[in-house]
């Protein structure tokens, strides 16, 4: 199977084995215009499976119902995982909503 390179999109990689659908549920893809990809059960070195998502466009998401390492961000707006990951962690040590936190 192959799937194509994301240039400008999001790439949400090392989800647990059989975890991608609920997280492509919680965060609401299904109702995306744009192509979703779920590949689930993809060879891993490290997990030895892992469940992978790809969305071919770079929108709004809310990262903090996801783990860290969970999160690869590709695209023009050339985000960097460790601000995300300050984010959620924000988030989550001070119970904020993130409507508070992101403007």
């Amino acid at each position: 199977m192959t799937v194509d390179e994301i240039k400008n999109g999001i790439v949400i990689d090392h989800i647990t084995a059989g975890k991608g659908m609920r997280i492509y549920k919680l965060l609401g893809l299904d109702s995306l215009e744009c192509s979703v990809a779920l590949i689930k059960n993809a060879p891993s070195g490290k997990m030895g499976k892992k469940d992978i998502i790809k969305v071919a466009q770079v929108i709004d998401l809310d990262f903090t119902i996801i783990q860290k390492k969970e999160l690869n961000i590709f695209g023009s707006r050339n985000a960097l995982t460790r601000d995300f990951e300050e984010l959620i962690d924000t988030v989550k040590a001070q119970n904020l909503k993130l409507d508070d936190v992101v403007l």
